[in-house]
């Protein structure tokens, strides 16, 4: 027989999918969690080029600079996190 989750599995789980959704999920239009950039994915770079106002160029700049972090991105662009 398969196991049935009791009511609290059932929130437990509710909960962690709000705060951690999935990976990859292509409808989001930022980062998984916001503080970093991936520039395997389009819709990212999209998304952090359109924030800062920069070119996917001067993003990949950044990022080759001082990593995939947001913060440092920003801090090295001049922009707000």
């Amino acid at each position: 027989m398969g196991h049935s989750p009791s009511g609290t599995e059932r929130t437990v789980a509710r909960l962690f999918n709000r705060w951690w959704p999935m990976a990859d999920d292509k409808s989001k239009r930022a980062s998984e969690d916001g503080r970093t950039v991936n520039l395997n994915e389009n819709y990212e770079v999209r998304y952090w080029s359109e924030k800062w106002g920069v070119s996917k160029d001067e993003l990949q700049r950044a990022v080759s600079k001082v990593g995939s972090r947001a913060d440092a991105i920003a801090r090295y662009l001049g922009k707000a996190a």
